[in-house]
């Protein structure tokens, strides 16, 4: 794995579904001489000093710091998925290991553990990819400047983690390299699977035992907005099942056939998922289904959380990943 080391950071040798709200807070007015100000739901975070101790909340916020090859003081656990013995996906475990520094791992799955961040000492508190509410980010701000996610909770793309992360941080120019990097690792993938283009695909929850409803992530879910970020769109007649603000709908198994537009379905369980979906008379009906142009993602796999893409995370499975997606295409084309 490439870690990114700027000149300014090896100089400097530091260490380091849904709502939204839009109340803002009694944050500091900036000045001239805030070494950084990021505007968010909550209001406008000022950093007066470049940070040295940054606390990453939340699965994926501590990739984009590691990315800038910063280790943070503290980071949130994981709780599903493939994770390593400090409780971390993979690639993340890996990035502090380059590092040469043992994480500090809160075990916050059940809610923020607001003394042991504290006892981090932090001097930057990240979650630019979170739900964080309200009242989290007030107690917090106490500890250290906080910065949540902009707009929508839980629904940060990749590239915005990584440009709010890196804005925080004053290195906006390594941001975008990494982005640009990042960007040319998932072009190079799909360049060697020529049946993915013009495809459409739906990224979905399926439970084989109840097919009474079908679940179908929409693109304000970064899972979904990945697949048309990659060329794979969601037919609009099922975008249109949506209102605004909305992270996935349902449909009915009467209403099966709106799926006919899909080439492809991403959905979540182990490869058998395949043959109990085409064991079903009515879903069976839908092309993909009959084709197989299905990629199972099981809970054992690291694509569960690799679809959960970070700077970190795309380098480690988009290969496996855009190769399942090439694979279910030429399914379709059958």
């Amino acid at each position: 794995m490439k870690i990114w080391k700027s000149t300014s950071l090896i100089l400097a040798s530091a260490l380091l579904l849904a709502g939204c709200s839009s109340s803002a807070t009694a944050t500091p007015e900036p000045t001239e001489e805030a070494f950084a100000t990021v505007e968010h739901v909550y209001g406008t975070t000022v950093i007066p000093a470049e940070p040295q101790r940054i606390v990453a909340l939340y699965d994926s916020n501590p990739d984009p710091v590691l990315a800038l090859g910063i280790a943070p003081v503290g980071v949130s656990k994981t709780g599903y998925g493939v994770v390593d013995e400090n409780g971390l996906p993979p690639w993340t475990g890996a990035a502090f290991a380059e590092l040469g520094v043992e994480p500090n791992v809160f075990d916050d799955t059940d809610g923020l553990d607001f003394e042991a961040i504290n006892d981090a000492a932090p001097d930057l508190i990240l979650a630019p990819n979170s739900g964080m509410t309200e009242e989290e980010y007030q107690r917090l701000s106490e500890i250290a400047p906080t910065v949540p996610y902009k707009e929508t909770a839980y629904a940060t793309t990749w590239k915005e983690e990584m440009e709010v992360t890196a804005k925080a941080l004053g290195r906006e120019a390594d941001g975008e390299a990494i982005i640009a990097e990042t960007q040319a690792v998932i072009d190079a993938e799909l360049a060697k699977y020529p049946a993915l283009e013009g495809k459409t695909a739906a990224f979905c929850w399926i439970d084989p035992s109840d097919l009474s409803v079908v679940y179908i992530y929409l693109p304000l879910d970064p899972r979904a907005g990945f697949l048309e970020e990659i060329g794979l769109e969601l037919p609009q007649e099922l975008k249109s099942l949506a209102e605004e603000g909305d992270f996935a709908v349902t449909l009915s198994s009467e209403n099966i056939d709106m799926l006919n537009s899909v080439d492809i379905i991403v959905c979540y369980g182990e490869d058998s998922i395949i043959e109990e979906l085409q064991a079903n008379p009515v879903i069976n009906t839908v092309p993909a289904v009959r084709n197989g142009s299905i990629v199972p993602i099981s809970s054992t796999s690291e694509l569960y959380m690799g679809t959960y893409v970070t700077v970190l995370s795309i380098p480690a499975v988009i290969d496996q990943y855009i190769g399942l997606l090439g694979e279910a295409a030429a399914k379709a084309e059958q």
